[in-house]
C-alpha cells in the first residue's frame, strides 16, 4: 500500500519505521525521522507530510525522543554531512513541535538558535536580532556548556562573513576573548577554528599577512586532533585558506615578480609534491568532493600565468574532462576557466564558461552574495572584453544590492566598472579590483 509512486524516493525501512512508530505510537529512530524529513523535501509527499505531524503530536508521549532528534540534526550539521533543503525541513520540524508546557533550557535554545543561523548562513541571509539572541544565550551557557557557547560563536561569525561584516565587533571581541581562553576551555578542535576564524576576518579586511599566523596556528591546533579523518578534512580546509592568503600577500606586492619559492613550495606540498601537470589533469577531472581544492587551483593558474603557463595549458588541454556543479565556488571555478580561455585565445569557449558563472550565480540557492557575484563578474566580462547579451547588469536598479548588502564594497564595485569601460586593464589591475570587490576566498 505504500510502495506507490509517491513514496518511491523515500527509505523502504524507514518507511516502515514510520509505519511502526505511527500505529503503535512509539518512538522513531533519529535517523529514520531525518531520512523522512528529507523525503518529504524531495517527493512533496503528502503522507509523509501527515505522517510526520502526527509523529509530531505524538512527542508529548516521548519527551526525550525531541531531544534525541535535535542531536541528530546537529551531528550532521558538525559532521557537515546534510542537504541544505532538507537540514532546513528537520529545523522547522524541531521548532514546530517543541514542547509548549515547558521552558527550554537555554543551552537547548542555543542549539536551536545556532542551527537556524547556520541554516540561514548557507542561504546568504542575515537575521540581526537573531545573531544578537544567539551571542547573548551563549555568554549564558559559557561556564555550563563552553564548546556549545563557542561553536554557536563561530556560527555566528560565518554569517556575518556573509554579509560582508568582516570587523563587526560584537563577533571580533567574542572571538578574541575565546582566544584568550585556555585550549582546553572551548576544546582543540573549537580552539583550532577560532584561530581559522580570526585569519578569514582579518584576510576579509585585506590585512592577508596579518591572517597567516592564525592559518598557521590552527593547523597546529588540527594536527593534533586524534581522529586521522578529521585532521585531514580541517587542515585541508584551512590549507586552502593559508595558501589564497599568501597569494593576496604576493599579488599587492607588485615589485614581486614571480611565485615566491615558499609559495610554490606550499602549493605542491598541498597535492602531496605532485609535479604542476598531475595537479591539472587531477583538478581536471576532479568533482563535487574536490571544488575547494579545484578553485584553489584554478586561482593559482590564473594569478600566475607565466611561472605556472605549462600547469596552466595542461588545464586547459583536459577541458573535455571538466565537470560543472551548482554550488560555491563552482561560478568562480567557471569564471577562471572563462578567463583562461580567453588568455587562450578560444573567445567563444570562454563566453560561455563566464555566461556559465553569472546564471549559476543568479540561480544559486544561497541568497544575496551570489548576487553581488553575478555583477562583480559582468564587470569583469567587460574588463577581459568578453562581449555578450548578459554582459549587462540584470539588476535594474544597483540600489537594490544596497538594500540586500549594505555593508558590500559598493564603491569599489563602481571604481571596477568605470575601469573596465575606461580603457585596457592590465592583469594585475583585474585582479585587484576583484580583491576590492570580492575579498579573500570570495574570488
Amino acid at each position: 500500500m505504500l510502495c506507490g509512486h509517491c513514496l518511491i524516493e523515500a527509505n523502504e525501512t524507514s518507511v516502515h519505521h514510520l509505519y511502526l512508530a505511527l500505529s503503535q505510537q512509539g518512538p522513531l529512530s533519529p535517523v529514520d525521522w531525518y531520512t523522512l524529513c528529507s523525503a518529504t523535501v524531495k517527493d512533496g509527499n503528502s503522507f509523509l507530510t501527515r505522517a510526520l505531524e502526527k509523529l509530531g503530536q505524538n512527542l508529548k508521549k516521548h519527551p526525550d525522543q525531541w531531544r534525541q532528534l535535535l542531536n541528530e540534526v546537529q551531528s550532521r550539521l558538525q559532521s557537515k554531512q546534510y542537504v541544505l533543503s532538507e537540514l532546513g525541513c528537520a529545523i522547522s520540524w524541531l521548532q514546530q513541535y517543541a514542547s509548549e508546557t515547558d521552558i527550554l533550557p537555554v543551552k537547548l535554545q542555543l542549539q536551536l538558535l545556532s542551527s537556524n543561523i547556520a541554516l540561514t548562513n548557507h542561504q546568504g541571509q542575515i537575521d540581526k536580532e537573531r545573531v544578537l539572541a544567539c551571542l547573548e544565550l551563549a555568554n549564558q551557557v559559557h561556564d555550563e556548556a563552553p564548546q556549545l557557547a563557542c561553536e554557536a560563536l563561530l556560527r555566528v561569525s560565518s554569517s556575518l562573513t556573509n554579509n560582508f561584516q568582516f570587523d563587526a565587533k560584537a563577533a571580533v571581541n567574542h572571538i578574541n576573548k575565546w582566544l584568550d581562553e585556555p585550549v582546553t576551555v572551548a576544546g582543540l578542535l573549537n580552539y583550532g577554528k577560532l584561530q581559522s576564524t580570526k585569519g578569514q576576518l582579518l584576510a576579509f579586511q585585506g590585512k592577508s599577512q596579518k591572517a597567516i599566523p592564525y592559518f598557521e596556528q590552527a593547523l597546529l591546533y588540527f594536527s593534533r586532533l586524534s581522529d586521522p579523518i578529521q585532521v585531514k578534512r580541517e587542515c585541508r580546509q584551512t590549507d586552502v585558506y593559508r595558501l589564497i592568503a599568501m597569494m593576496e600577500v604576493t599579488k599587492a606586492d607588485f615589485s614581486v615578480k614571480q611565485v615566491p619559492p615558499s609559495l610554490f613550495r606550499d602549493l605542491m606540498r598541498h597535492w602531496d609534491g605532485k609535479t604542476e601537470d598531475k595537479i591539472s589533469a587531477q583538478m581536471a577531472q576532479s568533482l563535487n568532493a574536490d571544488r575547494f581544492d579545484h578553485h584553489l587551483w584554478v586561482r593559482a593558474l590564473t594569478y600566475f600565468p607565466t611561472e605556472l603557463s605549462k600547469a596552466r595549458q595542461s588545464y586547459l588541454d583536459q577541458s573535455n574532462k571538466w565537470y560543472e556543479g551548482d554550488s560555491h565556488p563552482w561560478p568562480l571555478i567557471s569564471a577562471y576557466r572563462a578567463w583562461m580561455l580567453y588568455d587562450a585565445g578560444d573567445i567563444i569557449a570562454s563566453r560561455d564558461h563566464l555566461r556559465l558563472a553569472i546564471h549559476t550565480c543568479g540561480n544559486a540557492p544561497h541568497g544575496k552574495i551570489f548576487l553581488w557575484m553575478a555583477e562583480v563578474l559582468r564587470i569583469l566580462a567587460t574588463a577581459l572584453t568578453i562581449d555578450f547579451e548578459e554582459g549587462n547588469s540584470n539588476i535594474a536598479n544597483r540600489k537594490n544590492l544596497q538594500n540586500l548588502i549594505p555593508h558590500a564594497p559598493h564603491e569599489a564595485l563602481l571604481n571596477f566598472e568605470r575601469a573596465a569601460t575606461g580603457y585596457h586593464m592590465t592583469h594585475s589591475q583585474i585582479i585587484s579590483h576583484l580583491n576590492a570587490c570580492l575579498p579573500f576566498n570570495f574570488h
